[in-house]
C-alpha cells in the first residue's frame, strides 16, 4: 500500500492511500504518525485510488477497536475522500465507529473546506 503523508500549512495532515487496502502493520505505522502529530487534530484521508479487496465489516470492528481508547482519537476530526460506492459505504461503516468527527466525502474541495470550518469555528 503506496501512502503519502503531508503535514498541510493550513494545520491538517494529508493521507493519500493507493494500491491494495493497508495490512494491519500499515495501519499501524499510520497510528503511529497521528499520534506523533496529536496536535494537529484534523485529518484528510483520500483513499479514492485504494484497489483490491477492502475489509469486512468484523475486520473494520476489529480496526476501530484499536484506536476508540486513544484520547487523542477521540478529538480527531476525519473527513474521507471517496471515488466509488463501495469505498463510500466502506467510509460510512467506519464513519459509525470511530471516535471524533468523520465525514465521508466524493470530492476534495468539500473535504477541505469541512475540515478548514471546524478550525474556524475553534477560532471563534
Amino acid at each position: 500500500m503506496p501512502t503519502t503523508t503531508n503535514i498541510d500549512d493550513r494545520g491538517f495532515i494529508k493521507l493519500t492511500l493507493s494500491g491494495s487496502w493497508p495490512t494491519p502493520s500499515e495501519l499501524k505505522g499510520l497510528r503511529k504518525l497521528l499520534d506523533g502529530n496529536a496536535g494537529l487534530g484534523r485529518v484528510l484521508a483520500d483513499i479514492r485510488d485504494v484497489t483490491g479487496e477492502f475489509p469486512y465489516h468484523d475486520e473494520i470492528r476489529l480496526l476501530i477497536g484499536r484506536v476508540k481508547d486513544s484520547k487523542a482519537a477521540a478529538a480527531r476530526r476525519r473527513a474521507v475522500i471517496v471515488g466509488s460506492d463501495i469505498q463510500f459505504g466502506i467510509a460510512r461503516v467506519f464513519q459509525s465507529l470511530l471516535p471524533g468527527e468523520v465525514e465521508v466525502f466524493r470530492d476534495e474541495l468539500s473535504a477541505v473546506s469541512w475540515l478548514l470550518e471546524a478550525g474556524d469555528k475553534q477560532r471563534v
